[in-house]
């Protein structure tokens, strides 16, 4: 991961004015859209108070939950072992040495940092006068540029993060169909490589793939080249499935963000609860 320096950090703990705190992560649930290569999410509840009662044998209880899941369910952060290019890892020519089991040796989630930078916001579907953009929309540098302009808010630096809105956070549990897609909008190959020039650690959307994605695939096969630039070649995470609506709706363009992925050794990802601060 492009680390963020410690004056970064400390620089964006200035941001906030307010000390409003906003998350940007779903409730997870069982009627959250799911992608279908990441299969499904059980939640159970293992243990009853009726159950701790027997088994501790005096009047303390507790209740505890069984969850089954992948690691890419919810809003989560993509850790730099979750795609390919062939078989080439970021920084690993051949990815399947490090494969194993139980995850991978190296480039699991828990290399990844907490991720405290400056956050910048990107409202698309705003900016395009619409609710939710349409599902074939693709979000090129010039756009992204624009907006910029337009809302003040500054080219982003190293260590920076930035956020895009396409307005599909209102269909989450609402339309699941619609937000899987595909197709899906998002951002092209120009937005990735300015985010690599800029020396952006990660960029993060509320669509569950960030790049666009076409109706259907080309004659080749299913491409992600946004994934593969950012994660295979320059070590950028990605996040998706963010909640972005109470941003929008407060016009709030700059702020600190905050992001906390679990330590799940080998994992291709964490789900998070991450929080915008202005």
């Amino acid at each position: 991961m492009r680390h963020v320096t410690p004056d970064k950090v400390l620089s964006a703990l200035g941001i906030p004015k307010k000390g409003r705190v906003y998350s940007l992560s779903h409730v997870m649930d069982e009627t959250m859209p799911l992608n279908s290569f990441h299969g499904p999410f059980f939640i159970q509840t293992f243990r009853r108070l009726e159950d701790g009662l027997k088994f501790w044998g005096g009047n303390f209880s507790a209740i505890n939950v069984r969850l089954e899941m992948t690691d890419q369910h919810g809003t989560h952060v993509d850790s730099l072992n979750h795609v390919s290019l062939g078989y080439r890892m970021y920084g690993t020519e051949d990815g399947r040495k490090i494969t194993t089991e139980k995850g991978t040796t190296r480039l699991g989630i828990e290399t990844m940092p907490p991720l405290i930078a400056h956050g910048a916001f990107i409202d698309v579907a705003r900016y395009m006068g619409t609710d939710v953009l349409p599902d074939d929309y693709k979000i090129d540098i010039g756009t992204v540029k624009e907006i910029m302009r337009q809302e003040g808010v500054a080219e982003p630096s190293r260590g920076d993060v930035v956020l895009f809105r396409t307005g599909y956070g209102r269909l989450w549990g609402r339309d699941n169909k619609k937000f899987t897609g595909p197709p899906l909008p998002g951002i092209d190959l120009s937005v990735a490589d300015w985010a690599v020039t800029r020396g952006l650690p990660a960029m993060g959307s509320d669509t569950q793939s960030l790049e666009y994605i076409p109706r259907t695939d080309p004659p080749t096969g299913h491409v992600e080249p946004v994934h593969q630039t950012l994660i295979v070649k320059n070590g950028i995470h990605i996040i998706e499935n963010m909640m972005l609506e109470e941003l929008s709706r407060d016009r709030v363009n700059e702020f600190l963000f905050v992001c906390l992925p679990l330590k799940i050794r080998g994992g291709s990802g964490s789900p998070i609860n991450a929080v915008a601060v202005a």
